[in-house]
């Protein structure tokens, strides 16, 4: 008789795929950013006209939006940990000028707790090591933006200068607390909290400026980099840079390992000028495109979610959207052999 052998094993390997795209909602707005809150399963998606919200949970999405007013553009959004509804956005008003609002519930509109001199608050970025203290980055408007740090968890925020820059895109903090921002001086960085910025772009052209850099959330001194030359990443906290893709792109997210495994598992997702939503299994030492059928709409920016295991995208007026990016798969690691529904196992 033939056998049927069942095995025994843990769960201990996956294998990364691209599932359909599927819509959620934000249909007719223009994404700007995306942050993922692990801990309430929740999504938060900054627009042109304020933001959105969704509960994973219970597959709800609420709007936090002004449709038709000047001056609520949300161009970063963050929330805090150990504030349930706490979230921070930065923003830019109808003269041009950045300003930053917070507001502790999802159903009120925020107060106003930082008005830039520079232009929007393009930049928003948590300590892993301390959940109050957070960076800011604005863009330049008549004069150089501004760097920020906030040592409350958000409520007020003091000037740290300009980074170097005259105009910044981006801010990230690594695992060692170092800041580093993006801009048209490349990338600079602080291990100060802020009091002393440096120059930490070797590696990068020196013509182009940045649009993102971001830290990894798993490995100390790994980061990537977006330009218009393509994608450049760094394993020693910025002093050097490598490329490792050559399509343009504007946006980066970091995952986690599929397989829980080390570092060289480790998720990564960029979305690149072209219209295309690129992923790495492998710590963002290489990428394949997973865009599929998210076209035609327009990827804007990009998150990943742990809880449902899922890259969620945010587009130009087309929506938000997300796939699945982990898939199980059973390893040989030690087996049993058993019987199952009459099947002998002991006959070959």
């Amino acid at each position: 008789m033939r056998s049927l052998m069942i095995v025994f094993g843990m769960l201990a390997a996956v294998s990364v795929w691209a599932a359909d795209w599927q819509y959620h909602a934000v249909d007719g707005e223009y994404a700007t950013s995306i942050v993922v809150d692990e801990a309430r399963r929740r999504v938060l998606v900054g627009t042109l006209e304020g933001y959105w919200f969704g509960d994973l949970a219970v597959g709800q999405w609420n709007s936090r939006t002004m449709p038709g007013w000047i001056g609520r553009e949300v161009w970063a959004i963050l929330d805090h940990p150990d504030h349930d509804q706490r979230v921070i956005t930065g923003r830019v008003n109808a003269w041009f000028k950045g300003y930053l609002e917070l507001t502790d519930s999802l159903e009120t509109e925020g107060a106003v707790v930082w008005e830039s001199n520079g232009g929007k608050v393009n930049g928003l970025a948590r300590d892993p090591n301390d959940a109050d203290r957070m960076y800011g980055c604005t863009w330049s408007d008549l004069v150089d933006g501004e760097a920020l740090r906030s040592d409350d968890g958000g409520a007020t925020w003091s000037l740290l200068g300009n980074a170097l820059h005259h105009a910044m895109t981006s801010v990230t903090v690594g695992l060692d607390g170092t800041v580093h921002v993006s801009g048209d001086a490349l990338v600079t960085r602080s291990d100060d909290g802020g009091s002393t910025w440096e120059a930490a772009a070797t590696g990068l052209p020196v013509s182009e400026g940045i649009y993102v850099v971001s830290a990894s959330p798993s490995v100390a001194g790994r980061l990537l980099a977006c330009n218009d030359s393509g994608l450049w990443s760094s394993i020693d906290g910025a002093d050097t840079w490598t490329q490792v893709n050559d399509r343009s792109c504007r946006s980066v997210a970091w995952g986690w390992s599929c397989g829980g495994g080390g570092p060289d598992d480790e998720l990564a997702a960029v979305v690149t000028w072209d219209d295309a939503v690129l992923l790495s299994i492998d710590g963002g030492s290489t990428f394949s495109d997973i865009t599929t059928d998210l076209a035609p709409a327009v990827p804007t920016v990009v998150g990943f979610s742990q809880s449902d295991r899922s890259l969620y995208a945010g587009t130009v007026e087309d929506g938000v959207w997300s796939t699945e990016v982990c898939e199980p798969v059973l390893f040989w690691d030690g087996f049993e052999s058993g019987t199952v529904e009459g099947w002998d196992s002991s006959t070959p």
